[in-house]
């Protein structure tokens, strides 16, 4: 991971590097922030140059083109400002991300805490723990799995009844035998009589022979060949054993020497238990001993929280724009009935198209986007295009159904001369009426939709508080 922090951090530097030509078109201010903001701007519009990507989604022009009433041109370069800003914040949030991983990783190196070999136990509710322990000898490497039992205090009640209980097992475990030096049938290891409170182990050091279920495989039994069972009776966090039959077994392709070692760990992990930590020692009988090291991937998880943190702002970005755009629609269909009611009564007084629109944006008293996108046409007309086409381009612009009819409606009466609009624009008034009933039902089923997941919860809440005490009460 060290490799790929730094083979980032130098992509970034280069990339920063080519970039630094375009950041004097980015910088807002003087300070750190405005000349980072500038820097990754920069850095996500180098980006498009190299992989030669001019052309912008249909569907974030037309989405920005909604929300800033501007010329083609500018909502072109608004549109790339927008898709280099989301570059920019991926190209920030990963470097920071990627900053972090590379710390964390260098940390991990210099400060390997290997002053002492100490094993976390755990706490008196655990269930116990291996420890991978590395024995090492000359040039030779072996691993051993050591059990870190939790950690306990000494208990004299649970001792005496313990070893109380180890004695009896020694006749009952018999069952059918008649003695421990003549054992044919199966044994019973688990007595029925066994009280609940306490656990109880078997373990067989040869399971071919007698198994920890007590099975006797007695066709596999040699002459004069032992095992031994060994009882493990726990109770909380305290545990006791006792071997019964102690037989010799003949262990192969393990050296005597670390089979001592392992006996010494046990030993002292044994005798430790009452502590919190277990200390091993470097090196015992000549056998060096050492922590069997985990790898750290907290460098890693970084890396990758940070890419996590780049797709989270790329749709958080996302959505924000089309949240907006939603809210701008939502808008110019809620003023819609008044703007066409306004428009008809002005014609109705001998108005052109062109003198109701100037007055009704002399008259408003917001400059919402209606009234920005209306006078942007009405400087179009002054420019001298045509008027019919003006008002084309105003419904295509405004980008809702009803304002496209209505300005299409406009346009083809002005092209052919007639006085026929003022006809269309009373049956217009009338349609829109109809479409603000509809548009006023529809928000009431939003909000009541909205409103269904709190009625949700507060039927759970009423629920828990008329049933906790009806079940409590029994």
């Amino acid at each position: 991971m060290f490799f790929i922090n730094l083979i980032v951090i130098l992509l970034y530097l280069m990339l920063a590097i080519l970039s630094r030509k375009n950041c004097s078109k980015y910088k807002d201010n003087m300070l750190v922030v405005g000349k980072l903001k500038a820097l990754h701007m920069a850095m996500g519009e180098t980006i498009f140059m190299l992989l030669k990507k001019t052309g912008i989604r249909e569907d974030t022009k037309k989405s920005i083109r909604k929300l800033y009433v501007v010329s083609p041109a500018a909502s072109r370069e608004l549109a790339n400002k927008y898709r280099i800003s989301r570059v920019a914040i991926c190209l920030f949030l990963l470097m920071v991300f990627n900053a972090t991983s590379l710390v964390i990783g260098i940390y991990n190196q210099v400060n390997p805490k290997e002053q002492k070999i100490r094993i976390q136990r755990e706490d008196y509710a655990g269930e116990g723990s291996e420890c991978e322990v590395t024995l090492a000898i000359s040039d030779e490497n072996y691993e051993y799995s050591l059990f870190v039992a939790p950690q306990q205090y000494t208990e004299e009640e649970f001792l005496k009844k313990g070893n109380k209980i180890l004695d009896e097992l020694e006749e009952s475990i018999l069952g059918e035998n008649q003695s421990a030096e003549n054992v044919c049938v199966e044994l019973v290891l688990y007595p029925e009589d066994f009280p609940n409170e306490f656990s109880l182990e078997w373990d067989s050091s040869d399971p071919d022979l007698i198994d920890i279920n007590g099975l006797v495989y007695r066709d596999k039994l040699a002459k004069d060949q032992k095992v031994v069972l060994t009882a493990y009776i726990t109770y909380m966090d305290f545990a006791l054993e006792r071997d019964y039959e102690i037989w010799l077994k003949k262990e192969e392709g393990n050296t005597s020497l670390i089979r001592e070692v392992e006996a010494e760990l046990e030993e002292l992990e044994l005798n430790s238990r009452n502590d919190e930590f277990i200390e091993l020692p470097h090196n015992i009988k000549g056998v060096d001993i050492g922590l069997k090291k985990e790898t750290n991937h907290s460098s890693i998880k970084v890396f990758i929280l940070g890419i996590m943190a780049c797709v989270i702002a790329l749709t958080v970005k996302k959505e924000k724009l089309t949240k907006a755009e939603k809210e701008r629609d939502n808008m110019l269909i809620r003023v819609y009935p008044a703007f066409v009611n306004k428009l008809w009564l002005l014609l109705g007084t001998g108005m052109t198209m062109k003198n109701a629109l100037s007055h009704i944006v002399s008259e408003s008293r917001e400059k919402n986007i209606l009234v920005r996108e209306i006078e942007y046409s009405l400087n179009q007309i002054k420019t001298g295009l045509d008027e019919a086409f003006v008002y084309e381009e105003l419904g295509r612009r405004l980008d809702l159904p009803m304002y496209s009819r209505l300005m299409n409606q406009v346009s083809h009466n002005l092209k052919r001369g007639n006085s026929s609009l003022f006809e269309h624009m009373e049956e217009e008034v009338n349609s829109s009426m109809e479409m603000k009933k509809d548009y006023g039902k529809r928000q009431g089923e939003e909000a009541s939709t909205k409103l269904l997941f709190p009625m949700i919860m507060l039927m759970a809440v009423v629920m828990v508080i008329v049933i906790i005490p009806a079940i409590t009460g029994f």
